[in-house]
């Protein structure tokens, strides 16, 4: 190979250099600061806390004589799993840093996977992926639908990868990864499914063979479409079918990749380029590329968007159901673009397009985690007087100092909602107001002697409005266990606040408990021992 060839050899890597060094300061944000704290993270790290001490501590586990794991078939298992045994090595402190990294990669990989299974020639390694994985639904913490999301590339992938001689062993392997899917979250079990049988089908439709695999496909598909049908059957949560449609297209992609206000955090200026790509893509490929898995794929992002505009928002205990379909749109739209023939010369300037505005938000990400880390640091010190196996409630009411204060007030989610259950991890203490639990769709549930009225009344402290004092009263005597604290968040001087009940609680608090914590500074948190 001669010295010219050969440099350009190494021009030819510069987009996949590119996309490596945009992982690395991908995965170096959670690492960054002392505190990693998604909204709803904190939960997940309590569920799975909870779930670990039942299992191997069943009778001498605070959590006994409240909750209990649940049986029933369900999914959100995966992350419970996966954080259970991160905090057996780590700890606590670093588990979510270290499940967000997890995430991330497998996103990264996952979707490298996909492109180089449909499109053998393609770079697999686009900036395009690095984008794609930085989604809203990570940094709300949202972690067992994100990394369902972005395992579907792999499920897809591999089905293409073996079409050609799928046999009755590729599709036990199919129906096991599907069904594990399943166990992780049920929206991209659905999409998943959905993308197989159009992919397989469209397929098909242009082979001599005709229809010889499909018959495996659908046999694929039935142990996790059964899984789905079991756990709808017995949810609890009920569709509120009102698709919005209008509302839904004018809102289109909502906020799937926004993490902060403004051009930046909202990369209000990369998606419709992305969207446009798309386009070009549909437009670009060639017949013979329509005809094979490509095409498939391109249908499957066109009815992803029609179920986005078309179905509920929430439903079987989940909610924001439009924007997990959004989100799907520019996944497997996103697989298209990467492998379609023609737009491989335009990689290069996509991919400085894509890494300059993501570099521009990662720069407001790095910024707010870090201002969002010591909010969390404050709060904890306020728990750090809870004694360990005892029992909490955390009332929650508008708190607009402690946002601007920590810079929360910009962003797409709240990293300080649940910081009560990363305390109740670290204390060992049981945090009965957590959401997660209350919600049933998770693996440990409220034990039958807690019934629903307690525990809507419980997951209402999120935000008591009126109620709070009441809610209180009631649960103290209604309970089948002692209440040994009290976290109350808010700042009853504000004018948010005026409308809420928080004055009088705290009042009574003031009167009749004893103050255990407060955060230092400007108190936005104060822990309350009952007597």
């Amino acid at each position: 190979m001669s010295r010219r060839q050969r440099v350009l050899s190494q021009l030819r890597r510069w987009p996949a250099i590119l996309s490596f060094a945009l992982l690395a300061y991908q995965l170096y944000i959670p690492w960054s600061v002392k505190h990693l704290v998604t909204q709803d993270g904190p939960a997940h790290l309590y569920t799975a806390f909870m779930a670990k001490d039942l299992l191997f501590h069943r009778h001498s586990s605070p959590y006994h004589a409240v909750y209990h794991i649940q049986k029933s078939i369900l999914p959100n298992w995966t992350c419970t799993i996966l954080l259970a045994g991160i905090m057996g090595v780590f700890g606590p402190d670093h588990a979510e840093a270290l499940l967000m990294s997890f995430c991330l990669l497998a996103g990264y990989f996952s979707f490298a996977y996909g492109v180089r299974a449909i499109a053998p020639r393609a770079s697999p390694y686009w900036v395009l992926g690095n984008w794609l994985i930085q989604s809203w639904f990570i940094w709300s913490g949202f972690y067992n639908f994100y990394l369902g999301m972005v395992i579907v590339p792999v499920v897809i992938g591999y089905y293409v990868r073996h079409a050609s001689d799928f046999d009755t062993r590729r599709a036990i392997t199919l129906a096991v990864g599907l069904v594990m899917l399943f166990f992780t979250h049920l929206i991209p079990t659905l999409v998943a499914v959905m993308a197989l049988f159009i992919v397989a089908v469209w397929s098909n439709l242009w082979r001599r063979e005709g229809w010889r695999n499909l018959p495996l496909v659908a046999a694929a598909l039935v142990p996790a479409l059964s899984l789905v049908a079991l756990f709808a059957g017995r949810s609890r949560g009920a569709i509120n079918f009102s698709p919005e449609v209008q509302k839904a297209w004018e809102s289109f992609p909502q906020l799937i990749f926004a993490f902060a206000v403004g051009r930046a955090g909202e990369q209000s200026l990369l998606w419709p380029g992305i969207l446009l790509l798309v386009a070009v893509a549909a437009l670009g490929m060639r017949g013979c590329e329509w005809r094979s898995a490509r095409g498939g794929l391109a249908v499957s992002a066109l009815l992803a968007f029609v179920l986005y505009l078309l179905i509920p928002d929430s439903g079987f205990g989940g909610s924001a159901v439009k924007m997990r379909f959004a989100w799907a749109v520019f996944v497997l739209a996103g697989l298209v673009i990467c492998s379609v023939d023609r737009l491989r010369p335009l990689q290069g300037a996509v991919g400085i397009y894509v890494a300059f505005l993501l570099v521009c938000q990662l720069t407001v990400i790095q910024r707010h985690v870090q201002s969002a880390s010591e909010g969390v640091a404050a709060y904890l010190a306020a728990t750090e007087h809870i004694d360990a196996g005892s029992r909490f409630v955390r009332m929650h009411y508008p708190a607009p100092g402690m946002a601007r204060r920590f810079g929360t007030e910009s962003l797409a989610f709240n990293p300080l909602l649940h910081v009560d259950a990363l305390a109740a991890v670290r204390r060992h203490a049981v945090d009965l107001s957590d959401y997660q639990s209350a919600s049933g769709t998770f693996g440990v549930y409220y034990k039958p002697s807690v019934g629903d009225g307690q525990r809507y009344t419980l997951w209402g402290l999120e935000s008591p409005g009126m109620e709070g004092r009441k809610q209180l009263e009631w649960l103290r005597g209604n309970l089948p266990v002692k209440i040994d604290y009290v976290v109350l968040v808010g700042e009853d001087g504000s004018a948010q606040a005026a409308g809420t009940d928080m004055r009088v609680v705290g009042a009574e608090l003031e009167d009749k408990a004893r103050l255990a914590g407060v955060n230092p500074g400007a108190v936005f948190v104060r822990v309350y021992r009952l007597e």
